[in-house]
């Protein structure tokens, strides 16, 4: 491909569906080629820009879910090769599902929705296909059998698309295209759009398909006008993508104007011829636009050809250029000047002057440059080449110019003619066969005839394109694009240019020789990619060079890539069973997409063989991928076994079983011995054991193996002693005997707790394994289970030590430490019976245990420790010079007090020195110390009188201050009060001659020294009563006032009983009112003094005492009511009723309770 930018974006998967990465560029105008295709095709579709622009990262998207997206390839427009329109093409392929039904589909780039073009709306329409059509039936606009089956424009797309179940031109008939407007609602022509044909089916053409383009118009009589001599001719229409050709010029005068040439429609329509100002030039249609009343229409793809001047004076007759078939090319120009010619563009050829002879209409230029009109001076300019060899996009050829005519005489026929159309554009895609034995042409037209010696032909019109791509396909008949001879007159020098060659490509076919066309240059050719054959995922390709292939799954991701030799086979057998999926597949030939060469692998059931081949080559069920239920999938009995996918009952294995049976007991069918063990998978049905477990009992050991060995392989432990065969195996134990050492203990037991059961006796410690585990407990894998320093046979056999105890006897030592070091029992908790343990000895007290009194002093260590608290070591714990044992058991002195009796001398002082008793701290009970007696005063502890003056020596020192040891001056007490005399002038400062010194009626030495009243003060507790009347007659406490006897109202209560106890008032004798004194009722009646009727019975307590009833009992109240004046007391008269006065012991009573209740106050 000529173009300068192509990129292909094969290095990442394809935007499937389609993330918006940025905003798509402005395009000024867009096409979408082809705009159509059939479910199940793979549509190689271009997204054509009128100004370039796309980068390569663009996404490209449909919002139809039966569409998925493939790669991309980014090119140029090739309008004028030397300087393309950069990036103007997007390629990429659209899959559309093969169950997909009819849909429009917008299409966008990177989000953005293409636009229209003209009447061409750019959306993707999947189109079930149509029948094929038949000269005089479906699809020929005619509708008569007349040998020429026109295709019907309104069947095709807007975007000139026709999607055909299949095609068949006969021998006898000639298939041309329909160019009359299939819409006339839009400005344009769409039938001009290159004509593409898919069809799903076969296409068989014997016939001819023709898709040529028209001459053009000769003079005179011969343009569309008619009968008008001296009339230019008209320009050739275009094929189907081919652009018409320019008008030629008319004969003419000042006065009388003849007929400019009108220019020819097409994919671009040709220049109109001029004349003079009078003239009604007419520019030709495109598929676009309408013309204009001069150039060809313009549109932003396929520029028209300029139409000629037409300036009045002389000379005044020019002829119209002709318009380019290249999307981005341009149509030629028309004379600038009556003398001059105009110049040929990038596809149409220039229209001549005039006036001049020897003149002619370039010819259009497509794959080859156009020829310039015959004058070597005035001659039109050829139409340059363009485009490119691989037909990308799909374009036709260009219009050549018309021929000028003369001024001359109106009765003259002097007119030029009109330039031939440009060849068509025809891609016909066959995904079925694709035969051709007739002729297959997309020639350019012939350039219109002159009518005189000084007019001059029109210019040919280039040849057209071809695409043809067959996957079956076969090439016998013609192939034809030839660009059209130019017009002549009457002298061959003022013939026209004819038009350059066109292009042809054939995907999966080399291109046949053909024979140039007028212009003598040859064409280009051009061998596509096509997939030729497809066996399952075997792609067979036909190409002209070397491939590149990329592979996706379903969601974009790229599966793999690579390269392929031309005509190469790629094989993606392997990549689809690896996948288990669809695959989508695109191959390229250089950086070119081809219709046939992408395909979609479908395999619904992922069983590795495609939906296509299943029904069609094996006969099995693309949605089952197994359909015998052999458990074989069928892709790998195709595949790899070369077995039936059809028979479950093959026994591919020879083991017995067939594929279905295997199936259903899950063993693999291609091997005879699924689990490997050494028997048949059939065998082992037979046998019990589970052909799929090489180990049917899970013990370690094959099937097999035991059953050479004697073992059994269903039971895993054929001993029954806790070890799988398989272990003991291993560990080389007997798996048919359980104690495999005779130990006594099972082989698993042993495993289990550690100990060998390969040996007896583990620890070697002289117990058998079974004895230490189940007689003596200790443990078979430690010679010394309690860690005391004794073997466990040692105290089991010899000692009699418990050998699960290191310290048999709980003493606290170790029964190794009591026999190796310490000399004890080590089964005599108190080796030396002291009360203390052995350990206790040794790890606390550190006195011996083997010495019942470590420190000699007459107590056990024990009762040290645990009674008297003595330190066991040390036989003076006190150090007071007595041992421990004598103060305990002779003197009954503290051992742990150096001065048990606190007299300030050491207990070993007193029995050992003084003589005093260690337990009395006043040995002689003189009131002194023995300590102070001996320490202080000097005085004889055992002599309470040291002087014997008649005074003791504590009341010497205490109280009368004279010395203890001087008889002379012991104190007399004078007033014999108790009191001595130095005692009363000097401390209590009481009368040493009055015992009696308050005359309180209590001595002075009973009130200090017993009492504790103030010896000079009568009443202590001024409480109102004195301290002797309360000590002796009232018995209060002569130190708490409250007490005092008190009695302000006489009523036989103290006032502090009263306010205290009875709650009645101290002033009030009678504080109810009942006749009865408070103290009465409380002391005599028992009745409530604050309650006038305590029976509540209606008669005043009073009143019932008088009356002889019981105030305390309300059913006699009524006896006392009768006799109100009470009962007769003594001889004669009535006497009042009045009690009597409280007894002594009444009082005594009082008193007493007074006083209980002042105590427990105090309390």
């Amino acid at each position: 491909m000529t173009s300068n930018v192509r990129a292909l974006l094969w290095s990442a998967a394809p935007a499937l569906l389609g993330l918006v990465i940025a905003p798509k560029a402005a395009h000024a105008a867009e096409l979408l080629q082809p705009d159509a295709g059939p479910p199940g095709a793979a549509v190689v579709v271009h997204i054509l820009s009128s100004v370039g622009g796309f980068t390569g990262s663009e996404t490209i998207t449909t919002d139809c879910a039966d569409v998925v997206v493939g790669p991309s390839v980014v090119s140029d427009g090739d309008g004028n090769p030397s300087a393309p329109k950069t990036t103007a093409v997007l390629s990429t392929v659209f899959f559309i599902d093969a169950d997909a039904i009819d849909a429009d589909c917008t299409v966008s780039v990177n989000g953005v929705a293409l636009t229209a073009s003209g009447g061409v709306d750019n959306v993707f329409s999947i189109v079930t296909p149509l029948p094929a059509p038949v000269d005089g039936g479906v699809g020929d606009a005619d509708g008569a059998a007349d040998g020429v089956l026109t295709l019907d424009s309104t069947l095709r797309t807007d975007g000139g698309v026709l999607v055909l179940e299949e095609l068949d031109v006969p021998a006898t008939v000639t298939l041309m295209v329909d160019t009359d407007d299939p819409d006339s609602a839009t400005a344009g022509n769409e039938a001009y759009m290159p004509l593409i044909l898919l069809v799903s089916g076969d296409v068989f053409i014997d016939g001819e398909l023709d898709v040529s383009a028209a001459a053009g118009g000769r003079y005179g009589t011969g343009n569309a006008q008619g009968g008008r001599p001296g009339d230019g001719g008209d320009g050739g229409r275009g094929g189907p993508g081919g652009a018409g050709g320019g008008g030629g010029g008319p004969n003419g005068s000042t006065s009388v104007t003849g007929y400019a040439g009108a220019g020819g429609d097409g994919f671009a329509g040709g220049g109109s011829g001029r004349g003079t100002t009078a003239n009604t030039p007419n520019g030709g249609d495109s598929a676009f636009l309408a013309g204009s009343s001069i150039t060809g229409a313009h549109h932003a793809f396929g520029v028209g050809g300029g139409a000629g001047i037409g300036t009045t004076g002389t000379p005044n007759c020019s002829s119209g250029a002709g318009g380019s078939g290249n999307l981005w090319g341009s149509g030629g120009s028309a004379t600038a000047d009556g003398f001059l010619a105009g110049a040929g563009g990038y596809g149409g050829g220039g229209g001549t002057g005039t006036w001049q002879v020897d003149y002619g209409g370039g010819g259009g230029g497509f794959g080859s440059n156009g020829v310039k009109g015959a004058s070597a001076s005035y001659g039109g300019g050829a139409g340059l080449a363009n485009g490119n060899s691989e037909l990308v996009p799909l374009m036709g050829g260009s219009g050549g110019a018309g021929g000028d005519g003369w001024i001359g005489s109106y009765s003259n026929d002097y007119a030029g003619g009109g330039g031939g159309g440009g060849g068509g554009a025809l891609m016909l895609v066959s995904w079925g066969a694709l035969h051709i034995t007739g002729a297959v042409s997309a020639d350019g037209g012939v350039g219109g005839l002159a009518a005189y010696t000084f007019s001059s032909g029109g210019g040919g019109g280039s040849g057209g394109a071809l695409h043809l791509a067959g996957r079956d396909f076969s090439l016998s008949g013609t192939l034809s694009v030839a660009g059209g001879a130019g017009g002549v007159s009457t002298d061959s020098a003022d013939k026209g240019g004819a038009g350059g060659e066109g292009r042809v490509r054939l995907d999966g076919a080399a291109p046949p020789s053909f024979s140039n066309g007028a212009s003598g240059s040859k064409a280009s050719t051009y061998e596509g990619c096509a997939i030729i054959d497809v066996y399952n995922a075997e792609l067979q390709t036909a190409s002209g060079d070397a491939l590149t292939y990329a592979v996706y799954d379903a969601v974009s991701a790229s599966v793999t890539s690579g390269s392929l030799a031309r005509d190469g086979l790629l094989d993606l057998t392997t990549t689809l069973r690896a996948e288990g999926g669809d695959l989508f597949v695109v191959i390229r030939q250089g950086d070119v997409l081809s219709p046939l060469c992408a395909i979609k692998l479908g395999d619904e059931d992922a069983d590795g063989l495609t939906d296509d081949a299943e029904p069609d080559l094996f006969g099995t069920d693309p949605s089952n991928p197994d359909t015998d239920a052999d458990c074989l999938d069928d892709g790998v009995e195709v595949l790899d076994l070369g077995s039936d996918p059809n028979n479950a009952d093959e026994d591919l294995d020879s083991d017995g079983l067939g594929e279905a049976e295997e199936c259903a007991e899950g063993t693999d069918p291609l091997d005879p011995d699924s689990d490997g063990d050494g028997l048949d998978d059939g065998d082992e049905l037979d046998e019990g054991t589970d052909p799929l477990d090489n180990d049917s009992d899970d013990d370690g050991l094959d099937d097999g193996e035991e059953l050479v060995g004697g073992t059994d392989p269903l039971d895993d432990d054929s001993d029954d002693d806790g070890l799988d065969d398989g272990l003991e195996d291993d560990l080389g134990t007997d798996p048919l005997d359980g104690d495999t050492d005779g130990d006594g203990l099972g082989d698993g037991d042993e495993v289990g707790l550690g100990t060998d059961p390969l040996d007896g006796d583990t620890d070697g410690d002289g117990l058998d394994d079974g004895e230490e585990v189940l007689v003596t407990g200790t443990d078979p894998l430690d010679t010394d289970t309690d860690d005391d320093g004794l073997s466990d046979s040692d105290e089991a056999l010899t000692l009699g030590t418990d050998p699960l105890d290191d310290d048999s006897d709980d003493d606290g030592l170790g029964d190794g430490e009591e026999l190796l070091e310490t000399g004890t029992d080590p089964l005599d908790d108190d080796s030396d019976d002291d009360g203390l343990l052995d350990g206790a000895e040794v790890n606390t007290t550190n006195t011996d245990p083997l010495d019942a009194d470590s420190d000699d002093d007459g107590l056990g260590d024990g009762e040290e420790v645990l009674s008297v608290l003595s330190d066991p070591l040390n036989p003076d714990t006190d150090g007071d010079s007595l041992t421990d044992g004598e103060e305990v058991l002779t003197t009954g002195t503290d051992p742990l007090d150096t001065d048990s009796d606190d007299d300030g001398l050491g207990d070993g002082d007193e029995v050992l020195t003084t003589g005093t008793d260690p337990l009395d701290a006043d040995s002689d009970d003189d009131g002194l110390s023995d300590g102070d007696e001996l320490l202080t005063h000097s005085t004889d502890p055992l002599d309470a009188d040291t002087d014997d003056g008649g005074r003791s020596d504590g009341d010497e020192v205490i109280f009368d201050g004279t010395d203890p040891l001087e008889p002379s001056d012991d104190l007399a007490d004078t007033d014999s009060d108790g009191l001595t005399d130095y005692y009363e002038e000097n401390v209590s400062g009481t009368d040493p001659n009055d015992a009696d010194s308050d005359d309180d009626g209590l001595s002075d030495g009973d009130e200090l020294l017993t009492i504790g009243t103030d010896p000079l003060d009568a009443d202590t507790d001024d409480g109102g009563r004195s301290d002797g009347d309360e000590v002796l007659t009232d018995g209060t406490d002569p130190l708490e006032v409250s007490d005092d006897l008190v009695d302000s109202d006489g009523d036989g209560l103290t006032d502090y009983t009263e306010t205290t106890t009875t709650a009645t008032d101290p002033n009030d004798a009678d504080s109810d009112d009942d006749g009865l004194s408070d103290g009465d009722e409380v002391l005599v009646h028992e009745t409530d003094p604050n309650d006038a009727d305590t029976d509540d019975g209606g008669v005043d307590d009073g009143v019932e005492v008088e009356a002889g009833t019981d105030p305390l009992d309300p059913a006699d109240d009524a006896e006392a009511e009768d006799d109100p004046l009470g009962t007769p007391k003594g001889g004669g008269g009535l006497s009042c009723a009045t009690a009597e006065a409280p007894s002594t012991s009444a009082l005594g009573a009082l008193f007493g309770l007074i006083a209980a209740l002042l105590r427990r106050r105090r309390g």
